[in-house]
């Protein structure tokens, strides 16, 4: 039986060691499969953007919300400052 993942905190996400989640595989035409329960963990729906990001010999998979979001805190911040 699998193991169940916490949910992620917002608050610290980045601050915690990754979990497995799941394995995939590449299909002939370059697609995956993300792990259901990582989908259901991360609360993923059909229609989410996902930001692919590689580094290292790693990929990971960015919400482009989460993106979105980031900038604009940055920008606030940035405004504050002036």
């Amino acid at each position: 039986m699998a193991r169940k993942m916490k949910r992620p905190n917002p608050k610290f996400v980045g601050h915690h060691a990754p979990e497995v989640a799941g394995t995939t595989t590449v299909g002939e035409r370059g697609q995956v499969v993300i792990p259901a329960e990582a989908r259901r963990t991360l609360r993923l729906k059909p229609g989410d953007r996902l930001i692919v990001l590689v580094k290292d010999g790693a990929i990971g998979l960015v919400r482009a919300e989460a993106i979105r979001h980031l900038v604009s805190d940055l920008n606030r911040q940035l405004g504050r400052l002036r």
